[in-house]
């Protein structure tokens, strides 16, 4: 759906014809693994990262269960890999190669190596004092840890560091708590969960497609700007619901019979 509607947008607006081999990879998922950079629609870069890590999760789950030491290895290498990138291809923002070199799947495979890293660490008691101080102190720095100029600052260098480490902290320490919430906050955070692929994809086209034609008809201005933020939102989610229930659904529903 996405990939269809940025080739018509860029048709249609843009008088432009997206390359039908790109059009293919993008539908086929290959692009992760070819072009990653070369992606159709706003965060679609992302999806290609994850097709790439699916694809070596079964090796991560050989190597642990052949070795941990072997598994650890490759966590490790994962790490270093992040770190090389961090502070030897990501820079500058300004260079031609930056945003190529930051959608590289090995610049974030540590962080999905982490992820799977984090489900081994459930199987070991931790000791839930020092879990909740470490938790606290990893929320405090990731909310007030003070990052100057661009907002690219915040995914280089030693702050990328810092906060990718808080977060693993953060995350962490919500799935080895499993803590009891309201009803009303559970559903409400279940609703958000089940919706989340589709307000990731949908948003920028919601967006987009609402300042284009307010912004080509109506007045502007920073009042209309909140109001255009705040319907946005909402239709985002709406949107989003309608894409999970009739489309997500549907495919899921269809997969499990196969």
């Amino acid at each position: 759906m996405v990939i269809l509607y940025n080739v018509l947008r860029s048709f249609f607006l843009d008088n432009t014809l997206v390359e039908i081999n790109k059009v293919v990879l993008n539908l086929l998922g290959f692009f992760g693994f070819f072009s990653w950079d070369n992606n159709i629609g706003m965060g679609v870069w992302s999806i290609g990262n994850e097709l790439v890590f699916y694809a070596l999760f079964p090796l991560l789950i050989f190597a642990l269960h052949k070795s941990k030491f072997l598994y650890f290895s490759i966590y490790l290498s994962s790490f270093l890999v992040f770190l090389y990138f961090t502070f030897f291809k990501l820079t500058d923002v300004n260079d031609t190669y930056f945003w190529h070199n930051y959608t590289n799947p090995l610049n974030h495979f540590f962080y999905f190596t982490s992820g799977v890293t984090l489900g081994i660490a459930m199987k070991y008691e931790i000791n839930t004092r020092a879990l909740f101080v470490v938790f606290i102190c990893s929320a405090l720095f990731f909310v007030f840890w003070p990052v100057l100029g661009s907002e690219y600052n915040v995914a280089i260098g030693l702050n990328r560091v810092l906060f990718s480490i808080s977060s693993i902290i953060i995350s962490f320490f919500f799935l080895h708590q499993n803590i009891s919430y309201p009803v009303f906050l559970n559903r409400f955070f279940s609703f958000l969960g089940e919706i989340s692929y589709s307000i990731y994809l949908l948003h920028p086209i919601v967006i987009s497609t609402i300042t284009f034609f307010w912004y080509r008809y109506f007045n502007t201005g920073a009042q209309i700007d909140v109001i255009l933020v705040c319907f946005s939102l909402i239709l985002t989610i709406i949107s989003s619901y309608i894409s999970y229930r009739y489309f997500e659904k549907y495919f899921m529903k269809l997969a499990k019979k196969y």
